[in-house]
């Protein structure tokens, strides 16, 4: 099984799930124009991507951009972290003597733990994986149903100029 660009499962071989293709079939009767349905998925599609944030000069959808802006907070974080272990664990350690690598990097690790807990990184990675999700589930489909219409298109278009080519070349022989 395969997602149809409305988040609904479809087979792998159709481009729209059955539900999309009977809003497909109720569109036509009451339009004037009668699109194809590739078209049409492609209409429906690039509106879905309009009401999740994708602009004109930006394809990316609102989620793809939090989640961007989300990656750098986390890379901040863990720069910021990195430091600020460093420096706890060096005043935690000031007169300690001579220490075991392990016993170090125990409380280095736990060092880490609460600082990562105090500065929001817990919160910051479920929030990360949340948007990956969303993406996942509203973004990915319609982006393929878009690619799939693209590769449909262009088949098509191969086969509309073999059919003039022969066309043509059947003429000439007359």
């Amino acid at each position: 099984m395969d997602i149809c660009y409305c988040g609904k499962q479809k087979n792998e071989e159709r481009l729209a799930c059955p539900r999309c293709f009977e809003l497909y079939r109720e569109d036509l009767k009451r339009r004037g124009d009668k699109p194809s349905l590739i078209a049409w998925v492609k209409e429906k599609a690039l509106k879905k991507l309009t009401d999740l944030g994708a602009l004109e000069t930006d394809s990316q959808t609102t989620l793809e951009r939090e989640l961007m802006e989300q990656k750098d907070e986390l890379k901040n974080l863990r720069n910021e972290l990195s430091e600020k272990v460093s420096l706890a664990l060096e005043q935690q350690l000031a007169g300690a003597g001579q220490l075991r690598q392990d016993e170090v990097e125990a409380l280095k690790e736990d060092i880490r733990k609460e600082l990562w807990n105090k500065m929001g990184g817990n919160r910051l990675f479920a929030e990360r994986k949340n948007l990956e999700r969303d993406i996942k589930e509203k973004v990915v489909p319609i982006r393929e149903a878009l690619r799939e219409v693209e590769r449909i298109a262009k088949e098509n278009s191969s086969i509309d100029q073999l059919s003039k080519a022969v066309e043509a070349a059947s003429q000439k022989k007359d």
